[in-house]
């Protein structure tokens, strides 16, 4: 029963309705594309696994940054990478030498943290006694 003075709410012809979908579409396929673009440009640090590539790339960087340096080239330093995080162990001859490759790999693309296991030797082909490996690393 109509109420007195009321107005009757319009309804929808089948052409307003197809206007509307038309204009609706769109939007919501814009915003479901925009959301998944967006989404796909966290920062690597956010938890999610790096490729094996990138670590082998980042490892290669450090033992040319290695083998670049006179005082460490002959050196015995280990690099393992995992997920961006470098891990140095090994011997080198010097503190300063020491530094200097420990601040270069900071620096390099794709490095999270470095991990400094060196042990400072004048003689870096020395192993450590408490390994339990020959003294000479080579000969």
């Amino acid at each position: 029963m109509p109420v007195e003075g009321a107005t009757r709410a319009p309804t929808m012809t089948t052409s307003d309705s197809d206007s509307l979908r038309r204009g609706l579409i769109p939007c919501i396929l814009f915003l479901l594309l925009a959301g998944a673009l967006l989404g796909g440009c966290k920062e690597l640090t956010a938890g999610v696994p790096r490729p094996a590539g990138d670590d082998t790339a980042v490892a290669a960087q450090v033992r040319s940054l290695i083998m670049q340096d006179p005082q460490l080239k002959d050196s015995q330093i280990r690099v393992f990478v995992l997920e961006g995080n470098v891990t140095l162990s090994g011997a080198v001859p010097d503190a300063g030498a020491k530094a200097r490759l420990l601040d270069a790999v900071k620096d390099l693309h794709g490095v999270r943290s470095v991990s400094d296991n060196l042990e400072v030797r004048k003689d870096p082909r020395i192993r450590s006694e408490t390994s339990g490996e020959s003294r000479w690393a080579s000969r």
